[in-house]
């Protein structure tokens, strides 16, 4: 985001009428990104929190749509036609990505939008890398031992993660960037209740 931030603004930059004026990444443009945020039905209050300090230091145009996937899509293309493509945050150890492609057209039953996806090939410890390198800002349920998050009724810390004091018997997690097995990543998933 940071990176598609700093494009996005000095692309607005040059279509200034006003060669003086600068951008800073929160400052406000005359073209906005526009943000799809898929809310679960009991989301945290710190993903909210990050959502919404996400908006301001971007500049975003946030959409908030409390649906499924698929229906998040088709309201975002009925609200939104101009919009052809979308930039996607999957990796390719995520559910049904294995066969994804960086560029790739929605399937055919979907709405019809390009899903551009440049971390496709980024390991779980190369998003912790790119992140903590940069100090890239994110979500602080990382910091608490959450390493993939959903809805609160979805989402446990990850147990391998857990550390127990012998002395107290206090129970503590590691930061997410420490989970030394990415494909435990979403171990603190629960399947959702019906």
């Amino acid at each position: 985001m940071h990176l598609l931030s700093i494009v996005w603004h000095r692309q607005c930059q040059h279509q200034s009428s006003t060669p003086t004026e600068s951008l800073s990444l929160s400052s406000a443009s005359s073209e906005s990104l526009v943000a799809l945020y898929i809310r679960s039905s009991d989301p945290f209050p710190e993903v909210e929190d990050f959502i919404q300090e996400s908006v301001e230091r971007y500049n975003l145009d946030l959409v908030t749509v409390e649906a499924c996937y698929k229906d998040a899509l088709q309201w975002l293309n009925k609200h939104r036609p101009s919009l052809k493509a979308v930039l996607m945050g999957t990796r390719r150890t995520d559910p049904f990505a294995s066969d994804l492609s960086p560029f790739v057209m929605t399937d055919s039953d979907w709405p019809q939008f390009m899903r551009v996806n440049p971390i496709l090939d980024f390991s779980y410890s190369d998003i912790w890398r790119f992140l903590r390198d940069l100090s890239v800002p994110y979500c602080s349920l990382y910091d608490q031992g959450y390493t993939s998050l959903g809805g609160r009724s979805t989402t446990l810390q990850n147990p391998a993660l857990r550390m127990l004091d012998e002395d107290t018997g206090k129970v503590s997690y590691l930061p997410a960037y420490l989970l030394s097995d990415g494909d435990r990543e979403r171990d603190g998933r629960t399947k959702k209740k019906q």
